[in-house]
């Protein structure tokens, strides 16, 4: 159901566009980055730095960074900064940082901010829409109470104490239906707190992993393992996975 954001080597396995503007002087290639100024001149394919450019404008950088993923109110409050503040801020949200340790000769160059900006907002849009999946398949706090038999008061004590999973449709509580069995004791799944343990993420990404069928469950999805009562099973399953893998 979730789309990973690609990884800085991922990017650079499938390259990078230029961030370039190319001119022709005397026969040489000369080059200009958008994002740093610097001119470079390239000359029977050695490269050859020279004197820095002056600094791009905001509109370069912006330009730079045309993607649908830039929201347009987005666009206007930050195009009045200088460009070197825009730069920091949209590598601030993206987690873009050129220092990431990786040889470019193996690995390539890294992602542009502009590419790393297009992931992180495709992938946004995603878990977005992830949501509002999880929320069509999820009841309110009063249907809950309804179903257990039991306050409303004394539904938002489970969420509270982790037994039961919601997350919030404006400033309503909905709660996941898969927790929920007539079969169980308690009227849900139990195990909720323990698993949340080993499984640090919120209901969205938890909702996804419990429904889904998983091969080390014997291709059952968690959340029908834990009705059988292998709360065990579940756990050691989650915690081999461990919090890199969400």
């Amino acid at each position: 159901m979730t789309m990973d954001v690609p990884s800085k080597r991922a990017m650079r396995f499938s390259g990078r566009k230029s961030q370039t503007k190319a001119a022709s002087r005397r026969g040489r290639f000369a080059t200009r980055s958008v994002t740093t100024g610097t001119l470079v001149r390239r000359t029977h394919g050695n490269t050859a730095q020279a004197a820095a450019a002056p600094a791009p404008s905001s509109a370069d950088v912006l330009m730079d960074l045309d993607t649908p993923g830039l929201s347009a109110a987005l666009r206007t409050v930050i195009e009045d900064l200088p460009a070197n503040e825009i730069i920091s801020f949209i590598e601030a949200v993206t987690g873009n940082d050129a220092s990431d340790g990786l040889d470019p000769t193996l690995w390539g160059p890294s992602p542009s901010t502009a590419e790393a900006t297009r992931a992180h907002m495709v992938n946004l849009a995603a878990r977005f829409a992830d949501r509002q999946a999880v929320l069509t398949q999820s009841i309110t706090r009063a249907a809950a109470a309804q179903l257990l038999g039991i306050s409303d008061q004394a539904v938002s004590d489970r969420l509270a104490a982790g037994d039961l999973v919601g997350l919030k449709d404006g400033r309503a509580w909905k709660l996941p239906a898969w927790q929920f069995d007539a079969d169980t004791e308690s009227g849900w799944l139990p195990g909720i707190a323990q698993l949340r343990q080993h499984f640090p993420t919120g209901p969205v990404t938890l909702t996804a992993w419990a429904t889904t069928p998983n091969v080390d469950l014997g291709d059952h999805t968690p959340a029908a393992v834990l009705a059988a009562g292998d709360l065990d099973q579940v756990l050691l399953v989650a915690q081999a996975r461990g919090p890199a893998a969400w």
